[in-house]
């Protein structure tokens, strides 16, 4: 991501600076990230995130620690 987010070349800045103006990389981005989204399991986001467990309850999201 950070390559993306902060380009080492004038040509790749240019590059990052269009994808959201063309919409088949925008669609690309989005596949992207829903296949990273999918391979999340919430068994394992303890570990991923330093003890920060995503919760939902009744009145809305929460967080809690593990």
């Amino acid at each position: 991501m950070g390559e993306f987010l902060a380009p080492a070349t004038r040509e790749a800045m240019a590059a990052r600076n269009a994808a959201p103006n063309d919409p088949a990389a925008v669609a690309a981005m989005l596949a992207q990230g829903q296949d990273l989204a999918a391979d999340i399991a919430w068994e394992d986001c303890p570990a991923r995130c330093g003890g920060v467990v995503p919760s939902v309850t009744e009145g809305g999201g929460s967080i809690r620690t593990a």
